[in-house]
């Protein structure tokens, strides 16, 4: 299954922001531009974590936690995509620090 178009939500946890940003990218040059294009829209946020699938069968899978506890964001988004059955997708999650921690298992389900 393939994104038609990007797409974006956003919700607020604890005062904090996350806004996931989902758009379309056939090689990891493309997933890494997408990634810098948010980025740059976002200078001021706490983190940007990144997950992405390329090809058909999903030959190439990375995420990153951008500073985030280890294995609490890129590895939660990365499975969540293989799950979804989107190929050739890319995801990125902005937060903005509302001041409260939630915590592993609160940054797992956000």
């Amino acid at each position: 299954m393939r994104l038609k178009e990007e797409f974006s939500h956003t919700i607020i946890i604890e005062k904090s922001e996350f806004i996931c940003y989902l758009g379309r990218a056939f090689t990891e040059i493309e997933a890494r531009e997408f990634i810098q294009k948010i980025r740059k829209e976002h200078r001021d946020a706490t983190h940007c974590c990144t997950a992405f699938v390329l090809g058909e069968r999903n030959e190439i899978m990375r995420s990153n936690d951008d500073g985030e506890p280890t294995g609490t964001a890129g590895s939660p988004m990365l499975d969540a995509l293989c799950k979804s059955g989107l190929t050739n997708c890319c995801a990125c999650v902005v937060r903005y620090f509302g001041g409260i921690k939630l915590g592993a298992g609160g940054l797992i389900r956000a």
